[in-house]
């Protein structure tokens, strides 16, 4: 039955599928939040910390709720998500 010349099932499947597509990119966002929340709340590993997280290891310079930021022993400064780490301490 259509409204205005608008029908009204494809407005709605066209609102289904614009959902769907907004659920999928915020997952990952979801994910880094909560894996860094947790990180923090259980306080596994804090700013001056020596680590070692995907086979690079350092002291911890900053920590937020989806970054950690090492200091390697070159001197460098690597930035690695949360989400995607392995972490030894």
């Amino acid at each position: 039955m259509p409204i205005l010349n608008i029908h009204i099932g494809a407005l709605l499947a066209g609102a289904g599928v614009l959902g769907i597509a907004i659920a999928f990119a915020a997952q990952s966002l979801l994910k880094d939040f909560f894996n860094g929340f947790f990180i923090m709340l259980e306080d596994r590993y804090g700013v001056g910390d020596f680590v070692v997280i995907n086979d690079m290891w350092g002291a911890v310079n900053s920590l937020g709720l989806r970054i950690t930021t090492l200091q390697v022993w070159t001197g460098e400064i690597v930035i690695t998500s949360i989400a995607t780490s392995c972490l030894f301490t």
